[in-house]
C-alpha cells in the first residue's frame, strides 16, 4: 500500500502581512520589529500591499524605499502585490508605477540568500502577479485592490488579463497537480471586482 503523506511533504507556513508602513512610527519601530521575529522556518512571507499611506506619504520616494529596506530583512522568501495606496491613490498613478517597478519588482528572486524552489509565473504589466504549485496547493498572488479605480478601463482590462492567465495556468497544469487553489490580493471583493469574481467569465 502507498504510505500515507508525512506531515513535512503537505504542511506549508506562510506569513500574511498589509497596510503597513503608514506612519514613521511603524516605518521605524513596528513593522521592523515584526520582520525581525519572523521565525525562519516558513516557506514564504506575502505582503499583501498599502505600503504607504498615499495621503499622507504623497507616493514619495522615500515611502516606497523605506518599505523595501524593512522587507528586504526578511528571513524568509517574500513576495509583494500592490494595495491602491501604493499606485492607484497617488496623484500621478504613472510615478507610483514607476516607483512599484523600481523597488518591488520580483523581490522573491532579487533580495538576498533567501532563494525558494517555486516554479513562478508572473504577468502584468509590473510583473507583480504571481502564481506557483506547492504542496497540493495552487497560489495566486493578484494585483487586485480596494478604493475607486483611478481608470475604470484599465481596472477592466487588468481583470481581463488576470482571468486569462489563470485559466491559462489551470488548463496547462495536470488535475493532480493541485487539490486546493489560494488567492492573494490586497481587497475584499467588492462592486469594483465584479467583473472579475461574478458572470460566466469570471473566476467564481
Amino acid at each position: 500500500p502507498t504510505p500515507p503523506p508525512t506531515p513535512e511533504s503537505t504542511y506549508t507556513k506562510f506569513y500574511l502581512l498589509a497596510d503597513c508602513p503608514y506612519d514613521d512610527n511603524e516605518r521605524e519601530n513596528l513593522m521592523p520589529a515584526y520582520i525581525r521575529n519572523l521565525s525562519p522556518d516558513a516557506d514564504f512571507l506575502v505582503h499583501l500591499g498599502d505600503l504607504q499611506y498615499a495621503k499622507v506619504d504623497d507616493c514619495q520616494e522615500y515611502a516606497y524605499r523605506s518599505a523595501a529596506s524593512i522587507l528586504k530583512k526578511s528571513p524568509v522568501p517574500t513576495f509583494v502585490l500592490p494595495g491602491d495606496n501604493d499606485i492607484n491613490d497617488c496623484d500621478d498613478h504613472e510615478h507610483g508605477e514607476y516607483m512599484w517597478k523600481k523597488y518591488f519588482t520580483k523581490p522573491d528572486m532579487n533580495w538576498g540568500s533567501k532563494r525558494h524552489g517555486f516554479d513562478v509565473t508572473r504577468w502584468g504589466s509590473l510583473r507583480e502577479s504571481f502564481s506557483f504549485v506547492s504542496k497540493g496547493v495552487l497560489y495566486f498572488g493578484l494585483n487586485i485592490v480596494g478604493g475607486s479605480p483611478y481608470s475604470y478601463s484599465e481596472k477592466r482590462e487588468r481583470h481581463r488579463e488576470h482571468l486569462r492567465y489563470i485559466r491559462r495556468i489551470i488548463n496547462n497544469l495536470d488535475d493532480d497537480a493541485y487539490k486546493v487553489i489560494v488567492l492573494f490580493g490586497h481587497a475584499d471583493p467588492g462592486s469594483n471586482h465584479d467583473d472579475f469574481f461574478e458572470g460566466s467569465n469570471g473566476f467564481a
